[in-house]
């Protein structure tokens, strides 16, 4: 049979989106202008402005990931500041102001008895006394509930071992502390996270 030419031309250029991801963009037809350089270009171009659009589409539905995770994260923060602030408020509530309470009502049973020279008055005014004395340490576990107050003062290694020695010799264990390097100090609010991490596992 007589030669009548190629059946039909293929022109194709990569498609490239990033490293791992490779194809072809390929345009298949009877006309002999898919032969021609410039729509070899032109096929270039056009694998090239794909590519960019799916790098595009890529980043946008990561950016909606990060979001939706930063979202999630900021939801958590918020959920865990309420928690504390509700136990901080029981804490208040129902240790600190009932002991101030008492000690109030000590006090004023104490001036309405007469003072000291009353009969049992000094011993109603030991008694408001050491409530009140009771009340200001209940403050200072509310207080370091909020931020231990020893990791201004001695550092979260040396905070962390007397947080340990003070809870094994309640319990009766034998501790072994371990710190490296034994001066180490990081962030307030890493310090803050480490000690409350260690707290609870010790716990």
């Amino acid at each position: 049979p007589a030669d009548t030419g190629p059946a039909g031309y293929l022109c194709c250029a990569p498609l490239c989106v990033g490293v791992e991801r490779q194809g072809l963009v390929e345009v298949y037809g009877k006309s002999e202008a898919l032969n021609d350089a410039t729509a070899g270009s032109l096929v270039t171009a056009l694998a090239n402005q794909g590519a960019i659009a799916l790098e595009k589409a890529d980043l946008i539905q990561q950016l909606k990931d990060h979001q939706a995770q930063l979202e999630a994260l900021v939801e958590r923060l918020i959920h865990a500041q309420e928690e504390e602030r509700r136990v901080v408020a029981y804490d208040i509530h129902d240790g600190l102001i009932q002991m101030l309470v008492g000690v109030r009502l000590q006090l004023t049973n104490f001036a309405a008895s007469g003072g000291a020279s009353a009969p049992g008055g000094e011993s109603g005014l030991k008694r408001g006394l050491d409530q009140l004395g009771t009340a200001i340490s209940e403050a200072r576990l509310v207080i370091e509930g909020l931020r231990p107050l020893g990791l201004d003062e001695l550092g979260l290694v040396d905070s962390l071992r007397q947080y340990a020695e003070e809870l094994a010799e309640d319990a009766g264990w034998q501790l072994a502390f371990d710190a490296s390097p034994p001066d180490m100090r990081a962030p307030l609010v890493v310090e803050t996270t480490a000690y409350r991490i260690a707290q609870e596992a010790l716990t």
